[in-house]
């Protein structure tokens, strides 16, 4: 779970009993309407998108302890969007709408948590929907970019 100002919290199902997880996420610049997105549970790993520093984290749910992280060269910042689990051309990534930008970053093998694309075209002040991939690298969110391009 998550405070409104990004605090993290995990609590062990049957007990209730807290389970230690790093403090705030560091560098990060909490949104207007503070934190608003839902992690993404992959296994046994929470995928959370903070901004700052790193525009998404992989936690391990048991332990706390952050798996990897993806560095943030864009300065995309914290969305309401939630991170979506996606299967393109054959690849696993995790696909997030954040202000600032759209970015795929892998979900498997070697290169986990590296930036596999993004684009900064699509940079509304608030986002609030989360992906839909719509088959053939179409995102909606791309295409409204096209269409306004087009006018």
């Amino acid at each position: 779970m998550f405070g409104s100002d990004f605090r993290k919290i995990a609590l062990e199902t049957r007990s209730g009993k807290r389970i230690r997880y790093p403090g705030s996420a560091k560098g990060r610049i909490t949104p207007d309407f503070y934190t608003g997105q839902c992690p993404l549970i992959d296994n046994d790993m929470a995928i959370i998108a903070p901004g700052g520093k790193a525009i998404m984290i992989g936690v391990d749910c048991k332990t706390g302890k952050i798996i990897w992280q993806t560095p943030n060269p864009d300065s995309l910042r914290m969305s309401h969007s939630s991170i979506m689990p996606m299967n393109i051309f054959g690849k696993k990534m995790y696909v997030y709408n954040a202000v600032g930008g759209v970015c795929g970053v892998s979900a498997e093998g070697v290169d986990r948590g590296t930036i596999l694309w993004r684009t900064l075209d699509w940079s509304p002040a608030t986002v609030a929907a989360s992906p839909l991939y719509l088959g053939i690298m179409r995102l909606p969110s791309l295409e409204a970019t096209e269409q306004e391009a087009q006018k």
